[in-house]
């Protein structure tokens, strides 16, 4: 033992005093050991931290932990997209309490949320459409004191479009239409029109209103978005950074919507304050200059031709006081909205955060700020799985957002609807309709044939000759029963076409056998939230560590109770977004690699020369009494002291690199960055499997590249030395 320990006490002092002789070299391996060293360790923290904020991103805000959905389903659930931004044919679950229940009972299984996802249009008439009916509800009251307000403001919304009309006839082809259209609204401003058309025939003046001038404002919108159909309380209490920005959570029972704060200010607002907005921050937080960015002032020549979109719309009092506010501000005489808010809108570095200011203040509270504010009801129309159309009028009850993700457009890309709203719009049969479908095959006296035995139950000489169609080919059928419902769906939004009134008469009263019970359609039992169609479901974990254990617990439910489901992580739940984290880590690797195996080859041939170089120095100690194995370890031993010196200062710069960063922060500098690093700043740690893998690493890749030159030493005979 004791001379072993001797040997080896040799060994190391040759080893160290060999590693000091060779300073050059050394140096130069050291370096691109520590280098390497430090880049795994910084890299592999910097990922390890983006996966762990992109799994609050994802768990907390839409995904859960794990989602269930069809086994039968031809496209892979991709709740943010996929690689060929594809379908989503992702099947159905039939009974969604059928799958609650016993998941729910699984340990570690805090709740399972039923999910949706459709896309639906958002349709909004345009403001003249919103004056044109309070007119129709004034005139069928005979409310003339109502009449006046609302045609000035009609009055002053036509003068606005005349002069856009007029100044389009002199530069467009078809000048024609240009011109017509200038005629209608010259109509609309002659006091004839008020004081005789409307009140002597008022069927045909609203006609002419609805047919030939509403047409012509183009503010009216159709704005495709997300729509995420689910149980909106147990959404908001079991995703955790969920919050109400705006109005309130939509009640239990009732049917309702709520668009993402991000999507309500980005593409819901008024295009000047929306176009402020911008300006605001590409100069304060891009610390971009308006004097010397030839694009911003673009902009602002952009944002003064809209000025329209100021007062355009509102009752003139508030025109009034809104040219009044102006015209003080500037100090100017005119009268002019025009003048006077080209003039406002004239932005400058040295005025832009006053009038920013001034126009929040004292413009906005007096403006239309979005295309359509809490509490009123709005329409969705989406197209049924089978491609039928379907509409809802849903309420508008607020925003909401994620907390610490308030700036991504990822995150809010989505809005809420109740479950029962998302089954209507994705053609689900109601239980009513079901009900009405099955009384019709009793009392045709359909019977229920597969689908195989069609043809011999059509031709075999029966007498049945009603073939009952599986269930989807009933459902699909069905759709025209249902399109009926829709119908009355579409006259309360208030779409439904109108015919041409022949002779004028004084309005009739309602028809009083056909009601529609508004508040009655606009609830539902709660109970209908786990007893119909669901698409998919999130699964939230009480313990997200265990979820490889829980996973497989689920996937032995499903089995157990042979519910046709599979189940994926958040990660594949994600799609291309989920991805993204692995495609970096293997990049990262894949730079790692070609650095070590950089330093491999270097290492390897300094110690090839260096073994050339000390031919004498072994062979003097072969002549001596050294055995091969003692040379083999001296130079292994060199080398993994050099590695373990330089291992050792990269792991040590890595930490110290990773501990500024995760002190300062990362900044998300995009959008996409934002919803990685789930907020503004990326605030990365340290752990103890980061700094243990880089440093088995580079001990490991130093004595690799050492064995060959090691081998080398050890062929030198002793003759060597004597010849020397």
């Amino acid at each position: 033992m004791s001379n072993f320990l001797a040997t080896f006490r040799l060994l190391v002092l040759t080893a160290a005093r060999s590693v000091v002789n060779h300073r050059m070299k050394s140096l130069i391996v050291g370096f691109i050991l520590m280098f390497g060293t430090a880049l795994l360790v910084l890299g592999t923290s910097l990922l390890d931290s983006v996966e762990r904020s992109m799994e609050k991103t994802v768990t907390q805000s839409l995904a859960g932990h794990l989602q269930i959905y069809s086994a039968d389903a031809e496209d892979e659930l991709a709740l943010f997209g996929d690689v060929m931004l594809g379908g989503d044919n992702i099947g159905e679950i039939e009974d969604f309490s059928k799958v609650r229940e016993p998941i729910e009972k699984i340990d570690n299984v805090k709740a399972v949320v039923p999910m949706g996802m459709t896309q639906a249009r958002f349709v909004m008439g345009n403001r003249i459409d919103e004056v044109i009916a309070g007119l129709r509800d004034a005139v069928d009251n005979q409310n003339w004191e109502e009449v006046d307000p609302l045609a000035d403001q009609l009055r002053a919304m036509a003068e606005d479009l005349k002069a856009e009309n007029e100044a389009r006839a002199q530069i467009a082809s078809n000048a024609e239409t240009y011109r017509e259209n200038v005629e209608r609204l010259s109509r609309v401003l002659d006091d004839t029109f008020w004081d005789e058309d409307l009140r002597e025939n008022p069927r045909e003046a609203l006609f002419f209103l609805d047919t030939k001038i509403a047409p012509l404002s183009s503010d009216g919108r159709l704005v495709f978005m997300r729509v995420l159909g689910t149980d909106p309380q147990r959404f908001a209490t079991y995703f955790d950074r969920f919050e109400i920005v705006k109005g309130e959570m939509i009640p239990p029972g009732e049917r309702g919507l709520l668009v993402s704060n991000r999507a309500y200010e980005e593409w819901l607002k008024n295009n000047v304050a929306r176009e402020l907005d911008k300006l605001h921050e590409e100069i304060h937080e891009e610390e971009r200059v308006l004097a010397d960015d030839e694009l911003l002032r673009n902009d602002v020549k952009r944002l003064q031709k809209q000025y329209r979109q100021v007062i355009f719309g509102l009752q003139p009092d508030k025109v009034a006081t809104i040219k009044e506010r102006v015209a003080d501000y500037l100090g100017s005489e005119s009268d002019d909205a025009k003048d006077l808010l080209t003039e406002f809108l004239a932005l400058t570095d040295d005025n832009f955060d006053e009038r920013y200011t001034f126009f929040y203040d004292e413009l906005a509270p007096l403006m239309r700020m979005h295309e359509f504010e809490v509490g009123e009801t709005i329409t969705l129309q989406a197209f049924t799985d089978r491609g039928f159309p379907r509409s809802r009028n849903t309420k508008f009850y607020g925003t909401f957002q994620f907390e610490g993700m308030e700036d991504s457009d990822l995150s809010g890309s989505v809005n809420l609807i109740d479950m029962p709203t998302f089954r209507t719009l994705y053609g689900a049969m109601s239980e009513e309709a079901q009900q009405e479908i099955a009384e019709m095959r009793d009392e045709v006296g359909v019977e229920d044939i597969r689908r195989d035995e069609a043809e011999d139950a059509l031709f075999g000489g029966g007498d049945s000759l009603v073939v009952e169609e599986d269930d989807e080919e009933v459902a699909q059928n069905a759709d025209e029963i249902q399109n009926t419902d829709e119908t009355q769906n579409t006259d309360e939004a208030g779409i439904a076409g109108q015919t041409e009134p022949t002779e004028p008469s004084e309005p009739s009263e309602p028809d009083d056998t056909i009601e529609i019970d508004r508040q009655t359609d606009s609830t539902y039992d709660p109970a209908q939230i786990d007893n119909g169609l669901a698409r998919n479901a999130a699964i939230l974990l009480e313990d997200s560590s265990k979820l490889q254990q829980t996973m497989a617990d689920v996937r032995a439910v499903i089995d157990e109770h042979d519910l046709g489901l599979t189940v994926v992580d958040w990660q594949k739940a994600a799609g291309i977004v989920g991805q993204f984290v692995i495609v970096i880590r293997l990049a990262l690797f894949v730079a790692i690699g070609i650095i070590f195996l950089v330093a491999l080859v270097i290492i390897n041939n300094s110690m090839v020369m260096a073994t050339v170089e000390r031919t004498g120095e072994i062979g003097t100690m072969r002549a001596i009494g050294a055995q091969r194995w003692y040379v083999m370890a001296l130079f292994l031993l060199e080398t993994l002291i050099l590695g373990l010196a330089a291992g050792l200062a990269g792991c040590g710069l890595g930490a110290l690199i990773v501990a500024i960063a995760g002190h300062t922060g990362i900044p998300a500098t995009t959008d996409f960055l934002r919803f990685l690093f789930a907020g503004d700043h990326l605030y990365p740690t340290l752990s103890v499997d980061n700094v243990l893998w880089a440093f088995a690493a580079i001990v490991a890749v130093s004595t690799i590249s050492t064995l060959y030159p090691a081998r080398l030493a050890t062929r030198i005979q002793p003759i060597v030395a004597m010849r020397n």
